[in-house]
């Protein structure tokens, strides 16, 4: 393991500090291990981020390689929010254990936009103005350098866009979009659950990087990936605009699946959602 990774065990991540898998409720008992990793930042902000990395079981004594799952949190979130809120581990180990999922590496980012390290505060989460007011592009531009490459250096990945998902839910939606559109050649699975369809404030260096979006995807597009998955609550606040993306798909001959459940903008939907992307990826490989 490399130096810039620590192994928490059977340990999943809440706030600042770790909790025993044997505290958790419902006796759950993760199959893999979480990782701790961090990773220097290669634009203005912080120093380091955190990110955490979800090891399948087996993975320590069985030198095989893995595709990897990069799952980004949205407004109000950090790297934990989608292990303690959406139950990610368990919802993942489930689907593997029943082979209804393949097994790989999870990884939970860090997408947040800080000032410098004492803004960054241990990895911190922003308030939900905060996060969409101050995000400008400049830690989704960096995504490709700081999170994918440095996870390809540190663990046994299979370093291709078939091997490849990316998804988010509300913000992190959003920027799923726009990474895997600015990076076609990096992932060939791609969802989006609630995604943000307003692209947010656009000022600094890098406000550029949520604009130009059709044109993007007319390129993403010319190499399809094999999901691009849309999945939301029908009484959201944003479903007009969800379903407008949608539209603007179809029109454009766009190959992409979407679902919709009962519910709003929560968890109970994207724990479904999470699930439902979880049984598609990987299927077509080898």
């Amino acid at each position: 393991m490399p130096q810039s990774c620590s192994v928490y065990r059977t340990r999943v991540a809440q706030n600042a500090t770790m909790q025993k898998a044997e505290e958790l409720p419902g006796e759950y008992r993760p199959d893999g291990k979480l990782v701790e990793c961090y990773t220097a930042c290669s634009v203005p902000g912080p120093s380091m981020r955190r990110m955490l990395v979800y090891l399948p079981k087996g993975y320590g004594v069985s030198g095989k390689s893995y595709p990897v799952f990069y799952l980004n949190h949205g407004a109000r979130g950090n790297e934990t929010t989608w292990i303690e809120k959406g139950r990610a581990l368990q919802i993942t180990d489930s689907l593997i254990s029943c082979g209804k999922a393949r097994p790989c590496i999870l990884v939970f980012t860090n997408m947040n936009r800080y000032k410098d390290d004492e803004d960054y505060g241990y990895s911190r989460r922003q308030g939900a103005l905060e996060a969409v007011v101050e995000t400008d592009g400049r830690a989704e531009f960096a995504y490709m350098n700081d999170v994918v490459h440095h996870i390809d250096s540190c663990f046994r990945t299979i370093p291709d866009k078939e091997h490849r998902a990316i998804a988010g839910m509300s913000m992190g939606g959003l920027k799923s979009i726009y990474i895997s559109a600015r990076n076609p050649e990096a992932f060939d699975y791609v969802g989006m659950f609630s995604p943000l369809h307003v692209a947010p404030a656009r000022h600094g260096d890098h406000s550029w990087y949520f604009t130009d979006l059709r044109r993007l995807l007319k390129l993403q597009f010319e190499d399809a990936p094999l999901v691009y998955d849309i999945e939301t609550g029908n009484s959201d606040l944003l479903y007009p605009g969800i379903r407008r993306y949608c539209r603007y798909l179809e029109r454009s001959g766009y190959d992409f699946t979407f679902n919709e459940y009962k519910g709003g903008h929560d968890w109970d939907v994207w724990q479904k959602a999470f699930c439902n992307f979880m049984e598609q990826v990987f299927l077509k490989m080898p």
